[in-house]
């Protein structure tokens, strides 16, 4: 015979996926734009054998005005953002660079996608209720 904790454990449902498995992240270096990090969702989403290569090569989804971004954040060394479209959906990128800090020269890029439909969690404050 199954419990109250029996019956609610098995009818409830999966908590919606959180922000590390839907936004994937990345970190590259040079103007070839080697990836050197993935988070959990960059794996889940474009391999996880992927590190070590050039992002072209492995970011095969990603239309060329990504690289262009990526390429433009790593000349003029300032953040920038575009919507882009891949696999159907739009998805913001975000890419920042990434300087050496014993040098202070720009080396690399930081970046993130987020899907349209990807809103931030955010908790309303107490005043806001």
């Amino acid at each position: 015979m199954a419990t109250d904790y029996h019956l609610r454990s098995m009818t409830r449902h999966d908590p919606p996926p959180t922000l590390p498995q839907t936004r994937p992240a990345g970190i590259c270096a040079g103007p070839g734009h080697v990836l050197i990090y993935g988070n959990p969702a960059f794996h889940a989403q474009f391999g996880s054998r992927c590190i070590g290569m050039p992002a072209r090569e492995v970011m095969v989804d990603l239309p060329d005005t990504a690289f262009a971004l990526f390429d433009a954040v790593l000349e003029r060394g300032r953040p920038l953002a575009r919507w882009i479209v891949r696999d159907g959906r739009d998805w913001r990128l975000t890419a920042m660079p990434r300087r050496d800090p014993s040098t202070e020269l720009i080396d690399g890029i930081a970046f993130h996608l987020r899907a349209r439909d990807d809103v931030p969690v955010v908790e309303p404050s107490p005043a806001a209720r």
